[in-house]
């Protein structure tokens, strides 16, 4: 799939200042929620938090607190334009080594983390919100 330009000014990354990429890191515990890595406030492309737009931005999503979670740099590389979360973190998943095929256990821990994914994603919402950052 051809993905659209991405105009950087307008990307969660852009949008949401630094003391909501320091809020959505505390959120988290500065681990990934996909891959447990421990992230940092920096750039750095693979351990660098970064806000994930769930539905991604190439595909129309919006830049709004309610479609951002934070995510490593790898982990958000990989998910790149998927619209399919199930099926990109099963291939995350067996990516990292947590499974060597996508079977039955691999299908669970997917289903678990979209979950886990969706808490952080309206906990993150709420809590710019109230902050009165987004």
């Amino acid at each position: 799939m051809a993905s659209a330009k991405r105009d950087h000014s307008t990307t969660g990354d852009a949008l949401l200042s630094r003391e909501g990429r320091l809020l959505a890191g505390l959120l988290v515990g500065w681990r990934c929620p996909c891959c447990d890595v421990r992230m940092n406030s920096g750039d750095c492309k693979k351990t660098g938090l970064q806000i994930d737009h769930v539905v991604p931005f190439a595909v129309g999503g919006n830049v709004i607190a309610g479609n951002l979670v934070p995510l490593c740099g790898a982990c958000n590389a990989s998910k790149s334009d998927s619209t399919d979360l199930i099926d990109w973190l099963e291939r995350r998943l067996v990516a990292i080594g947590a499974y060597k095929t996508r079977r039955k256990h691999c299908k669970a821990e997917a289903l678990r983390l979209a979950a886990e994914l969706d808490r952080i994603r309206l906990e993150l919402a709420a809590t710019l919100v109230e902050a009165g950052i987004h």
